[in-house]
């Protein structure tokens, strides 16, 4: 079993840094302050500067970079693996996007950027691109919406059973086809904190989707006690009975006391704390430039690796759990049998 690592950009043009995090330091009085490794993007990767095109399986199992024009493609981080894409529409060209490959083989990119108002001189409004190429489609299906907010904060998207869901601070849109002149419901505030969001995370857990908010109490500046000033929400969408209505429902500890949550962006995920040989109930997620373990139980947050100055871990933060390329064990098995038959 492959414990799950984080990487992010460096602040070096094409550098990736990559760290491990001691699962039982969770345990210990110490923070872990493991090293950081360098690596080097694979070649074909995009030249920006100033962005990063990741696109991350859902389930953290791969990573790679998007490249638009003039050949779209995916190139996976580690091996440099090429997967040709249909072309990409020049109307819908997003220049830094984000994206996440669901199981079925979805391809979902999305980017927030601010758009000048048409109705105001000066004011601009937060617009949210999307393309998605679903499983046997030859062309992407592109939309863009202005949300009407002026914050950038908190932005998150994702898409689920065909709906798509955007997330900016306190509002939540829902979208429930491309049309977005058509449909969209705001499903904001109805997440209530005495602390002030600075992340919001989206991921699919058995079959039900979460929505993990990171909270800070802005009023105390000593962040070197986070235990005090860092809480973590989770969540649910349920569906209202005797009615086509949804809600967030919050989860306590105890029902995800058999999971880790590893949050990052653009994609999260859980897994099953016994994999990992530790007790559930924990969320990891960036913080500050650092890495920080929440105790869903007992409200208690521990920092599990340092900042690091060069580490750019607010920015885009990925889990990975890569698969080992070996059979499976049952693979094995079936394989031994038949040869003694």
């Amino acid at each position: 079993m492959f414990l799950p690592w984080v990487i992010a950009p460096g602040d070096d043009v094409g550098i990736i840094r990559q760290s491990t995090v001691d699962f039982r330091g969770i345990y210990s009085k110490a923070s872990s302050n493991h090293g950081y490794v360098a690596i080097v993007e694979p070649p074909g990767a995009p030249s920006n500067t100033t962005g990063r095109n990741w696109v991350v399986a859902a389930d953290g199992t791969a990573a790679s970079l998007f490249v638009a024009h003039p050949e779209p493609r995916l190139v996976e981080l580690f091996t440099g693996k090429v997967t040709p894409l249909p072309p990409f529409p020049l109307e819908q060209v997003m220049e830094y996007p984000r994206g996440i490959v669901y199981p079925d083989g979805t391809i979902f990119l999305y980017q927030f950027n601010y758009e000048q108002r048409q109705d105001h001189r000066f004011d601009k409004t937060l617009a949210f691109t999307v393309s998605i190429l679903r499983p046997g489609n030859v062309t992407w299906e592109t939309m863009k919406k202005r949300l009407n907010v002026l914050i950038r904060n908190c932005c998150s998207a994702a898409y689920h059973n065909g709906e798509i869901l955007v997330f900016v601070g306190a509002n939540i849109w829902c979208f429930l086809t491309l049309n977005f002149e058509a449909n969209g419901d705001n499903m904001g505030g109805m997440l209530e904190e005495p602390w002030n969001r600075v992340s919001t995370y989206v991921l699919d857990s058995r079959g039900e989707l979460l929505m993990a908010s990171i909270w800070v109490d802005e009023s105390l500046q000593c962040y070197d006690n986070h235990h005090q000033v860092l809480s973590v929400t989770v969540h649910a969408l349920k569906e209202v009975e005797g009615s086509s209505w949804k809600r967030w429902l919050r989860k306590d500890g105890r029902s995800l006391g058999d999971r880790l949550l590893f949050l990052g962006s653009p994609a999260s995920f859980t897994m099953d704390a016994a994999q990992l040989g530790t007790s559930g109930g924990y969320v990891y997620f960036p913080f500050r430039r650092g890495m920080f373990c929440y105790n869903l139980a007992n409200g208690m947050a521990k920092r599990v690796k340092r900042p690091r100055s060069e580490w750019r871990v607010e920015d885009l933060c990925v889990w990975l759990q890569p698969q080992p390329a070996i059979a499976p064990i049952q693979e094995i098995k079936e394989s031994i049998n038949g040869a003694n038959e």
